[in-house]
């Protein structure tokens, strides 16, 4: 059983009546309530999560929940089951579902199928930007110093791949540290960003075939400081070594060891 909640029609009598979900799903034959019952699109309509709530308590039903804004339900205080649901998230291509990984064509055009394979990719790529930043960012008001967010999201982009300093950023952008750090959960919250782990990984991302040791001292500071279990500088180099407690490790070499969960125990 599926409930798109895309569609307006569906998502606008829900939003009235939540208790139709109830109504629909009890009324069909016990047969078909022993599959999984898809609900898609569900930040669309949190209300009905009480009665996917009340639905698993009093009859035991399953349910797959997809979304694409886990914050809008956070933000609109949705029930979120209280431990009865557990989370899966689906992302992108990864490296080894690519036969022939082309990182400059990964780099140009992210991960996301439709974009990957698309040959006329451009256009496709600026509307799914600026319809979903405008979409979960500046239209949900998740950020009330718009000017300040943008020019803080513009300083991320060039940082990607880089230790994050959010005093120095704060510092670029005109903003504070204490803002820059609640900019960045946002990105983390809808998907844009994220950390590697618990954050037990430090990391850095460099385009050189050739890292000198003027590019680790930041790296190597950051240890000092925090002690993190493991430091690790992906580069363009074609052979792996070791410089002090600092790893340089080609790129493939990387992914392939990310991938079999050798990066993150």
């Amino acid at each position: 059983m599926f409930f798109d909640f895309l569609r307006t029609d569906i998502a606008l009598d829900f939003t009235r009546r939540p208790s139709l979900l109830r109504e629909q799903i009890l009324a069909k034959e016990p047969e078909m309530l022993l599959c999984p019952i898809i609900l898609d699109e569900v930040q669309k309509v949190p209300a009905v999560l009480d009665e996917v709530h009340g639905l698993i308590e009093s009859h035991g039903l399953r349910f797959i929940l997809c979304g694409s804004s886990a914050r809008k339900l956070k933000r609109g205080k949705a029930n979120l089951l209280g431990g009865r649901a557990w989370r899966y998230e689906l992302f992108p291509l990864v490296s080894r579902e690519l036969k022939d990984f082309d990182l400059l064509r990964v780099l140009n055009r992210g991960l996301i199928p439709s974009h990957y394979f698309q040959e006329n990719y451009q256009k496709s790529l600026v509307g799914y930007i600026q319809d979903y930043l405008k979409e979960e960012v500046f239209a949900e008001g998740l950020a009330r110093n718009i000017p300040g967010f943008a020019r803080f999201f513009d300083a991320m982009g060039y940082s990607h791949g880089e230790l994050l300093n959010f005093s120095n950023i704060g510092r670029d952008v005109g903003i504070d540290a204490k803002t820059v750090r609640e900019y960045f959960q946002i990105l983390v919250d809808t998907l844009i960003d994220f950390i590697l782990g618990d954050g037990e990984i430090a990391l850095e991302v460099k385009g050189t075939s050739r890292v000198d040791q003027r590019e680790l001292r930041s790296l190597a500071l950051f240890m000092e400081e925090y002690s993190p279990k493991a430091a690790i500088v992906v580069s363009n180099e074609t052979q792996e070594r070791r410089v002090g407690k600092i790893r340089v490790v080609p790129w493939r070499s990387f992914l392939s060891e990310l991938w079999e969960g050798g990066i993150i125990r």
